[in-house]
């Protein structure tokens, strides 16, 4: 295991998203930036350096914004994707242009064969991680709009899941009388169920 893992399994508080994810990126963002940082270096040291100027920018570019992504992300403690995903989007676009230059000298140059690889790596890692932002975003506001009162949620005799603690939810679901919250969910019905709305008015 990497330093970022175990630094991740110190952590104190709970993640926004799956730690193995979390961790796989910070490694893949480390190694990028250490592999085109090299890559830039051993560009200038070949013979026909001229050809080489737009491989050895977009490798310094990669390296800054792996190095400023994986910083960013390292941090836990009041996390805001607001700020998170846009750097994890920028670096898999820089990751992706740097990796295509790479490639175009990989035949001629073994360094940036490997810098293409390490590129290829970490736009990967950068999108994976995008997407497990974006589930745990969902679960969350499906949580959030399934908001229980301060009965908690029971199931009715139609096995839907309503709060415990109805009145004018009674009504709205079509139940005869008002719950408790002591109901046990066997709630009688004089119509047919009705989905209640998204959001929950307040009590």
């Amino acid at each position: 295991m990497s330093y970022a893992g175990h630094m991740l399994d110190t952590y104190p508080r709970d993640f926004n998203v799956e730690a193995g994810v979390l961790a796989t990126t910070m490694d893949a963002l480390i190694e990028c930036a250490q592999a085109c940082t090299a890559d830039a270096d051993a560009d200038l040291s070949e013979q026909n350096v001229a050809e080489l100027v737009k491989c050895i920018r977009l490798c310094l570019d990669c390296a800054d914004v792996c190095a400023a992504t994986v910083r960013v992300a390292s941090r836990q403690t009041e996390y805001d994707a607001g700020v998170t995903r846009p750097l994890l989007e920028a670096c898999a676009a820089t990751c992706k242009s740097c990796g295509d230059e790479c490639e175009h000298h990989a035949q001629r140059h073994e360094h940036c064969r490997v810098c293409a690889e390490a590129c290829r790596r970490c736009e990967q890692a950068c999108r994976e991680l995008l997407a497990a932002m974006l589930g745990w975003r969902r679960a969350s506001s499906t949580v959030a709009r399934r908001r229980p009162t301060a009965g908690g949620w029971s199931t009715c005799s139609l096995g839907r899941t309503f709060p415990r603690r109805l009145d004018w939810r009674a009504e709205l679901s079509g139940l005869r009388t008002r719950c408790s919250r002591d109901c046990g969910g066997a709630w009688p019905v004089r119509a047919p169920w009705r989905r209640p709305p998204r959001a929950w008015p307040s009590d």
